[in-house]
């Protein structure tokens, strides 16, 4: 009898965290996502389209985010169910099969898709989405394109994608309707930029076309004040927002003041102000409204900070699950780290300068990589910040020679 009571405790606790956790598989591997069933085909007359076939550029079984689990207070990555190309090609088959001779065949590629879900900084999802139908010659060509940044809603996981999915399609399908006026494109975040050029009071920067020394940010005389919405604005030193920027500084962060006083929140790449740049934290894990100092500027922009790797995200989440948002804060940022993290002016990528990687880096330098190599506490942050900068000056040297 107790085997049984034992047994038929477990099945119910089961029962209970799938009940919570939908779509999620409690494992080591992550948590799967399914989309909500398709209830009924779109008959719309002025559905101009059927999708025809789904495909991704990249791993179709890839993870696609990280997810936060309330119960077991951790992030996992994050799958969807039956791959990303056959579990949406399947769905939309479903919501939107070809009922008329009207209708076009359209494919459907995804350069991206990003669903992220954090206790402590919010629920976002990103996509980039490509559609294709054929021309005159019976050849699939683009014909428009979605760029998705949006805070996800209340509809669940895999119903905060079937939403952003479908309003991607129906802007897709008003173009098709009406081409002359409608623009062959949906970009979130070129709306969201616009807002906020509004909402800060900031203009729209103009630049020729051709590049000048003053394009450089290694060349440069000067560093142009501004917002920078992507790599290639700070690399250019071609912010894109320009205007009198209010900042406010505390400790070793910086925040951007908009024209009511509240502090700005919107994705920025970084900003520069009085011939200072300064990275948004939330480019490693960090506070959207929050922004870091680089310390050093060469081919590669270094500063401090906190780098928060996925084992610390879980962490912090599980704090916040514990003692609730605020008191999770408070513990989260309660060890303040001093990783030493950089920007390539090459490519543009943003790393964590660790052990491993900045032997990849010194590899340029042999004589400061063998210095390293018998260097005393080589595994500390300080220690590897003082070769990177090092290292800067070593390749701004080679240049001049």
């Amino acid at each position: 009898m107790r085997s049984t009571s034992v047994t038929g405790t477990l099945l119910l606790i089961v029962g209970l965290l799938g009940s919570l956790l939908p779509g999620e598989v409690l494992a080591q591997k992550g948590v799967k996502i399914s989309l909500p069933p398709a209830k009924v085909a779109d008959n719309d007359p002025q559905r101009l389209f059927y999708i025809d076939s789904v495909y991704t550029t990249f791993p179709d079984t890839a993870a696609i985010g990280t997810v936060y689990r309330p119960m077991l207070g951790d992030m996992q990555p994050a799958y969807l169910k039956n791959g990303v190309s056959k579990g949406i090609e399947q769905w939309l088959f479903t919501h939107f099969p070809s009922f008329r001779p009207t209708q076009r065949s359209v494919h459907l590629r995804i350069d991206q898709l990003t669903y992220l879900e954090d206790p402590t900084q919010g629920y976002e999802l990103e996509a980039e989405l490509t559609f294709f139908q054929q021309d005159s010659a019976r050849r699939y060509v683009p014909f428009y394109k979605a760029t998705i940044e949006t805070a996800t809603g209340g509809f669940g996981r895999g119903g905060n994608i079937a939403e952003q999915l479908l309003r991607a399609i129906g802007q897709m399908n008003a173009y098709l309707n009406d081409p002359a006026k409608r623009p062959n494109y949906l970009d979130d975040h070129e709306e969201a930029m616009r807002k906020a050029a509004v909402d800060m009071k900031l203009d729209t920067a103009r630049y020729a076309a051709e590049l000048t020394p003053e394009d450089n940010l290694l060349t440069c005389k000067q560093k142009r004040e501004g917002i920078y919405l992507n790599e290639e604005d700070l690399i250019r030193n071609r912010p894109a927002l320009i205007g009198a920027l209010e900042t406010v500084s505390r400790k070793e962060t910086t925040s951007l003041i908009r024209p009511d006083k509240r502090r700005s929140r919107y994705r920025f790449l970084g900003f520069c102000s009085a011939g200072e740049l300064y990275i948004n934290t939330s480019q490693y894990g960090g506070n959207r409204a929050v922004y870091t100092r680089v310390l050093d500027v060469g081919p590669y922009l270094l500063w401090r900070g906190n780098y928060v790797t996925m084992s610390e995200r879980s962490t912090n989440a599980a704090a916040v699950g514990a003692a609730g948002l605020v008191g999770g804060l408070i513990a989260a940022a309660a060890t303040n780290y001093r990783d030493c993290i950089a920007i390539d002016t090459r490519t543009g990528k943003l790393m964590q300068v660790t052990p491993e990687v900045l032997r990849a880096i010194l590899a340029d330098t042999p004589a400061l990589l063998a210095e390293y190599e018998t260097a005393e506490k080589a595994k500390k942050s300080d220690t590897i910040y003082e070769f990177m900068v090092r290292h800067n000056q070593e390749l701004k040297l080679q240049a001049q020679r």
